[in-house]
């Protein structure tokens, strides 16, 4: 039986045109059905004009990475480097890629909008992933070898995937490294596979291409997949000369080395990382029914077409297999096998869950694609062969059918739904939101800063507080990361704890030393405890109560008789961003001054004559700037080099 993967012989030149013809229309009706379900994410009523203004997403860790996105294209653009020093959370913190790693696509599409804020430019270029999903896998599957109509059949299965619940809930959460992770990993493997069968530029090119976007966006999970491309080296290696060897290693260590301006830091910096905490997403009972009924399959019509496809993709490494196509059957099939059991183990074990390893599910399914497709393909041709033209044979399969969709045509209703409607996006803040930023502006100043209770169960949700410096000119203590991801998140407020206390057994002296030290000239509680704390301190005067969503969020001015950044010694605070920090007329006291503003390796002081030392404090694990100062000075700034 003649396969997709084998040429069609000299004699049969009229056969191809039926089915070229078949993959051409099919791949148009899969280019405007992904643009327009691609346009829905925007909204339903003008969603052109919501993916081209000036509002930010909103849903999920979008804000965070915007905001990081931000800071990262600026860095880049100023130094080479994504790194950069962030005075306007936690005191200062340094933005490194260790922390927040969803931001690394965002930083590309800021780049490319001029290295401004500018949320049109993230929402463009999440635009554009989602309309190249289905592409990547195509074009996989035309270098492994498919035809054009078995290759489009394995993007409409992907575009289904990338539609279903699991992969909408990732994308709606801010998660789009999973997403492109998934894409690039099938994509280096087809491109693998296919510089194996048929060496060519166009593979290679697909080999370079396909490695560094997969590294750029998760390199722990295609650090997972080395063993696989080992195997494959150690199968098809001994075929191939020299000239293969070489373009393999270069399409593989090219892909890593076009990351090397943030993986390098990344390495450099994993100690700024808090201990991984226990996953959330842990089952409490390792049963199959839990494991069966567990939310990472999605709904139950996501379940019904997952379930399918596995049992396609099985059947399809089996037949690849068999067709004496190892290289793809093993890359694929034992990709998509290990990613999805360690996917599992990551909801039932509570070692996976802290690295989380649930995140696998949907790289897994996307592996199978290509091999459900060829067996799909491969099916097909044995029943056409098998019907031949007998209408009684045809009538036969066409009531098998209608018999096998009657009892379940409740699901397939509820499963086509996905891909007919489709949750939008959440672009711009709602009107309470605004009037938060609003009250915020009114209310409180610049020169000192607001303490921002975070909760560690709302993680999940909007992290639109990431985005308050931008909307409000203010500096905060909280409100970036509510999983304290960074040792410099330690200090802040967060489900009723502050600094790793409970907020209720601080003493009023204390919470003084700790408004004094932090330079704190307001406070935004949520927690009833924090909140009742508040009322029963002196210094403390409730200003202004708000709406956020569900919360309710109170505002309280902390009574100072003086706001400063400098604790110790005298100076101006002239300019505090990622690019530089800037004192005017400074006075030394006993030659010393000492700022509220964490330390960090690779902070440089000008004029060169001054010395910059630690500041350390028992509370904080990171300790705040100290600067022998000789004497009055006209004007001090600091900056920051990655060590």
């Amino acid at each position: 039986m003649e396969t997709d993967l084998e040429k069609s012989g000299p004699g049969k030149p009229g056969k191809a045109w039926p089915l070229w013809l078949f993959g051409l229309i099919s791949l148009l009706a899969l280019a405007t059905w992904q643009g327009w379900l691609t346009l829905a994410l925007f909204g339903d009523a003008r969603p052109l004009q919501a993916l081209l203004d000036g509002r930010p997403l909103v849903s999920g860790s979008h804000p965070l990475h915007l905001y990081h996105g931000y800071l990262g294209a600026n860095a880049i653009l100023q130094h080479g480097t994504t790194c950069c020093f962030d005075a306007n959370f936690q005191a200062g913190y340094p933005k490194t890629p260790i922390f927040d790693g969803g931001c690394r696509p965002g930083e590309l599409f800021l780049l490319a909008g001029g290295a401004t804020y500018r949320p049109e430019a993230y929402k463009i270029g999440l635009a554009g992933c989602s309309l190249l999903a289905p592409w990547l896998i195509v074009a996989a599957g035309l270098v492994l070898g498919l035809r054009l109509g078995t290759a489009s059949l394995a993007g409409w299965l992907g575009m289904l995937i990338w539609w279903g619940r699991p992969c909408q809930v990732s994308l709606h959460a801010g998660d789009l490294d999973i997403l492109l992770v998934s894409l690039g990993l099938t994509a280096q493997f087809g491109f693998l596979t296919g510089l194996h069968q048929k060496p060519s530029f166009s593979a290679w090119l697909g080999l370079l291409g396909s490695t560094a976007l997969s590294w750029l966006v998760h390199p722990l999970i295609v650090g997972l997949t080395m063993p696989l491309v080992l195997i494959y080296y150690l199968s098809v290696g001994a075929r191939h000369g020299l000239f293969w060897h070489g373009a393999l290693f270069t399409g593989l260590l090219g892909g890593i080395a076009s990351n090397a301006y943030w993986l390098i830091d990344w390495v450099a910096n994993w100690w700024l990382r808090n201990p991984l905490p226990s996953s959330a997403f842990v089952l409490p009972h390792r049963t199959f029914s839990t494991i069966w009924n567990s939310p990472i399959w999605g709904s139950c019509s996501d379940r019904a077409l997952i379930v399918a496809l596995m049992g396609l993709a099985l059947v399809g490494v089996i037949m690849l297999n068999s067709r004496r196509q190892r290289a793809a059957a093993r890359l694929m099939g034992m990709g998509s096998a290990g990613l999805f059991l360690l996917s599992l183990a990551g909801i039932t074990n509570e070692s996976i869950a802290r690295i989380s390893g649930s995140v696998l599910f949907i790289p897994s399914l996307f592996l199978m694609v290509i091999p459900a497709a060829y067996a799909i393909k491969e099916f097909t041709s044995i029943i056409g062969t098998w019907v031949g033209g007998h209408s009684l044979k045809l009538a036969v399969i066409v009531t098998t059918a209608l018999c096998a969709i009657i009892p379940v045509r409740r699901e397939l209703a509820a499963w086509a739904v996905h891909f007919v409607e489709v949750t939008p996006l959440e672009i711009g803040l709602p009107s309470d939101r605004l009037e938060i930023v609003q009250e915020i502006k009114e209310r409180t100043t610049g020169d000192a800063r607001i303490l921002w209770e975070d909760q560690r169960d709302q993680a999940s949700a909007s992290c639109w507080t990431a985005l308050l410096p931008i909307l409000t000119d203010r500096s905060f203590i909280g409100g970036l990361d509510p999983d304290k991801g960074i040792e410099h998140s330690s200090l802040g407020l967060a489900d009723q704890t502050l600094a790793g206390r409970l907020f209720a057994d601080w003493s009023d002296r204390e919470l003084a030393d700790y408004c004094y030290r932090y330079n704190i000239g307001w406070i935004v509680s949520t927690s009833p405890s924090a909140t009742s704390r508040l009322r029963n301190w002196s210094k403390a005067q409730f200003s202004s109560e708000f709406a956020d969503g569900s919360d309710t969020r109170y505002l309280f001015t902390v009574k100072r008789e003086s706001r400063s950044f400098v604790l110790k010694g005298h100076a101006e605070w002239l300019r505090a961003d990622s690019d530089r920090i800037a004192l005017g007329n400074v006075v030394p006291d006993t030659g010393e001054v000492v700022l509220s503003l964490h330390y960090q390796n690779g902070l440089r002081v000008f004029p060169n004559r001054i010395k910059i030392e630690r500041e350390l404090d028992p509370l904080d694990p990171v300790p705040l700037i100290r600067l022998r100062v000789p004497g009055p000075t006209t004007c001090i700034t600091l900056t920051w080099d990655k060590p």
